[in-house]
């Protein structure tokens, strides 16, 4: 599994999810802690002023502990609606892209998919990212 931080400047954190891991409250809270310590060299003065996050509905993003983390860093929360559905259209976008660039390919090691995409979305021109932000 895939989790993926962005913003107007471009790519600020790539998380790959461990076989067997389970997306719950500690690990989304792990995975927060993580893009603010990758922010922190790119962008320091947006760590200190705040960040807003877009969240689609799901229980990780709301549950008690990573709503506690996000008001311990003073970031917000730009929530979907509760109709919306579970992706957002930028992760429609995003994976639908990736998932074009894998197609095919023949990876024996995890460490593989990880490398190829990594250099694909270093690839990917700052105006890829722009459009979904």
């Amino acid at each position: 599994m895939l989790s993926f931080f962005f913003d107007h400047e471009g790519l600020l954190l790539i998380d790959f999810l461990e076989h067997g891991a389970r997306v719950n409250a500690q690990l989304y809270s792990e995975t927060l802690t993580k893009l603010r310590k990758a922010m922190k060299p790119k962008h320091p003065s947006k760590i200190s002023r705040g960040v807003i996050l877009l969240h689609d509905n799901a229980r990780p993003h709301t549950a008690k502990a990573a709503k506690e983390l996000l008001q311990k860093f003073k970031w917000k929360v730009l929530s979907h609606p509760p109709y919306s559905p579970d992706l957002s259209p930028c992760d429609f976008h995003m994976f639908g892209e990736i998932q074009k660039a894998v197609r095919g390919q023949q990876f024996q090691k995890d460490d593989e998919i990880k490398e190829h995409v990594h250099i694909w979305f270093k690839q990917q021109p700052k105006v890829f990212l722009r459009a979904w932000h």
